[in-house]
């Protein structure tokens, strides 16, 4: 199907689709990727600062807070870029729905993964609870926040010792 007005084919279309797709789901893996080596050095920093002696209480604070503020930056990243990808990810069913009569069903991966995943969310307690990229990468930025508020306190902690 030829669209002389606009100089695109179908399968153009579908190829700046799934371009669009491909550069989103690349750059979700490489910003949490980035997100663990950013906090892993703040968390090395961190447990240095605890084991240095002296008054260091406003550094150890400043990167508990940089902890905490990343993994909030990191997580409204991630939430964009998971919408950026799911829009993608609707068109592209939309295309597939379009040419199931002339390729069949059984090719069409974003339809049936989509399908595969409600069967299994439905059907096992597990899959329910973490089948999902997002709930476990949620996971990973309430565990790295976790680790700067447990750093907030054990802050506190240490100066209302003294």
């Amino acid at each position: 199907m030829n669209h002389s007005d606009t100089g695109l084919t179908e399968s153009d279309f579908f190829k700046m689709v799934w371009d669009y797709f491909v550069i989103h789901a690349n750059q979700r893996m490489q910003i949490l990727n980035f997100y663990i080596v950013l906090e892993t050095f703040f968390i090395t920093g961190l447990l240095t600062l605890f084991q240095l002696d002296g008054e260091l209480t406003v550094f150890r604070f400043i990167v508990c807070i940089a902890i905490i503020f990343f993994s909030l930056i990191f997580y409204a990243l991630d939430t964009r870029t998971k919408a950026m990808i799911k829009f993608s990810e609707d068109v592209l069913k939309t295309i597939e729905q379009k040419n199931v009569a002339k390729y069949g069903n059984e090719i069409m991966i974003f339809s049936i993964e989509q399908e595969k995943t409600i069967y299994e969310r439905r059907e096992n307690w597990g899959a329910k609870h973490f089948l999902s990229y997002s709930k476990l990468f949620r996971l990973i930025f309430q565990f790295f926040t976790l680790i700067g508020l447990l750093g907030i306190v054990f802050e506190i902690y240490n100066i209302c010792g003294k």
